[in-house]
């Protein structure tokens, strides 16, 4: 930034805009404009002043494409090349700077339900519910809220740790596919292919970066400990955590659990 030097006006003029670093990304990745210019009448050339204005820039996937593999360049920890095709964490980002919205899995499954109900109906069942198997566990009820905490960001949807909120229990849509805001406007528009190129970045061939956070055992070192104290065994975890995934596989294949897949 040169003109608009101080961050703390900045925060003041987008009170909406939480948690965007004005130093690093500037105004004109959201507003347009040309941020080399030397004076404001060039400068200013081409902005999008209002919120309303930059969202009618969003006409296809690759305007989103296009604004987080900005934020990758302008992030010197991000600059890698190879990291643009899952745009590290820069998809929670709006093109308005704001958080995107989180619209709920009932949104999704207006469509879907029909669409792809094989793969609806098994999440429905097993991972939708998680959260629920979650808060009748002795420890969870047993723990304080501290302890509590540890258990929102791998089996809620969009829990931010900053506020403590989430937007729904379970690991719904969202959870794997990001806010929704933008690719389900799309799908209501009738250009569910753009959609769905958004819906997939972060999900298609990168299942580490997607499921690893969460899938990994280390995550339950905490409950590991609560047991031991208690007396309890390591019997606690693998049968509830394996069995649903064993349904149709014989002795010799349960140690061969497969992840549900991907759509």
């Amino acid at each position: 930034m040169t003109c608009h030097i101080d961050e703390d006006k900045l925060k003041a003029a987008h009170p909406n805009v939480k948690d965007f670093p004005f130093d690093i990304y500037g105004c004109t990745v959201c507003h347009g404009g040309i941020g080399r210019a030397l004076s404001e009448e060039v400068a200013h050339e081409g902005m999008h002043y209002h919120k309303r204005q930059m969202e009618l820039r969003i006409t296809s996937a690759e305007t989103m494409f296009g604004f987080w593999s900005e934020l990758a360049t302008l992030t010197p920890e991000e600059s890698d090349p190879s990291l643009r095709l899952e745009m590290g964490d820069f998809k929670k980002y709006s093109i308005t700077g704001d958080k995107a919205v989180y619209v709920g899995s009932q949104k999704c499954l207006k469509c879907h339900k029909g669409l792809t109900s094989p793969h609806v109906e098994r999440w429905q069942r097993i991972k939708f519910k998680t959260f629920e198997h979650v808060k009748n566990a002795p420890d969870y009820i047993a723990g304080n809220e501290e302890y509590r905490k540890t258990c929102l960001k791998c089996h809620t949807t969009g829990y931010d740790e900053a506020t403590g909120k989430y937007s729904e229990e379970g690991v719904t849509c969202e959870a794997c596919h990001g806010a929704g805001e933008v690719f389900s406007y799309f799908m209501e528009i009738g250009k569910a292919p753009e959609g769905q190129k958004i819906a997939k970045v972060g999900t298609f061939g990168t299942p580490y970066n997607v499921c690893g956070p969460c899938h990994h055992t280390r995550n339950h070192e905490m409950r590991l400990k609560f047991f031991q104290e208690r007396g309890g065994s390591d019997e606690w975890f693998f049968p509830q955590h394996t069995t649903p995934y064993k349904t149709g596989f014989s002795k010799n294949d349960e140690a061969a659990v497969p992840l549900p897949k991907m759509h």
